[in-house]
């Protein structure tokens, strides 16, 4: 079931945990269509998916086309409940909301702080730097020209093709495609994160020729 909430706070796309896609996304379009009198273009909502963690690589895709209806997402709301006919925010991540260029990449130019998200559904390019505690989910690849210490997440449309680069890497959690990994090493130059064999490889820059050798 799709349905919009209202809080204190403003209003919330609530989406119930679901197992097509296909089905939420056109779900999503027919339940603006009903309220298109509501809602003006740049009006922000807050969105909130029922088992988050199990839909998380759906995440850019839902907000694709929240965003190709005119109306941004301000917040992704973790953790809700109804309680007296009132809606209790117990826990949400800010959505860093600049623009994308015209190729689809979105460009982030500013620090990715502690709590904040960037969605997308192609490529995320951030020029500054990924705080611990922040994260970064991607359909295609994360370029990153500063300091990594957040969560990455790439390739949630593009699968093991898609790549993470960072100046200085060190992020305790990376996932292209499926493929998820911890790690533990921290990398004080530029490195590139692929997956090969059906593993992640993390590897110098410069050793780029060895890479796709």
């Amino acid at each position: 079931m799709i349905d919009f909430k209202m809080s204190r706070e403003g209003i919330i796309l609530c989406i119930n945990d679901y197992k097509d896609l296909k089905n939420v996304l056109e779900g999503i379009r027919k339940r603006f269509k009903q309220t298109e009198d509501f809602f003006q273009p740049g009006d922000r909502i807050m969105l909130m998916v029922e088992n988050y963690e199990n839909h998380i690589g759906d995440i850019p895709k839902i907000i694709e086309v929240i965003d190709s209806l005119g109306i941004k997402v301000s917040h992704i709301l973790t953790d809700m409940e109804e309680k007296n006919k009132e809606i209790v925010i117990r826990k949400k991540v800010d959505m860093v909301l600049q623009g994308n260029t015209k190729s689809g990449t979105k460009i982030v130019r500013k620090n990715v702080r502690s709590g904040q998200n960037v969605i997308h559904s192609g490529d995320v390019i951030i020029v500054g730097n990924v705080h611990s505690g922040a994260e970064i989910i991607a359909g295609g690849s994360v370029v990153v020209f500063g300091e990594c210490k957040g969560i990455i997440r790439a390739g949630t449309n593009e699968g093991a093709s898609a790549l993470v680069l960072a100046l200085l890497l060190q992020s305790p959690y990376i996932q292209i495609g499926e493929i998820r990994q911890n790690i533990s090493k921290k990398f004080t130059e530029p490195v590139v994160v692929f997956v090969k064999g059906g593993k992640i490889q993390i590897e110098k820059y410069d050793n780029l020729n060895q890479i796709w050798s």
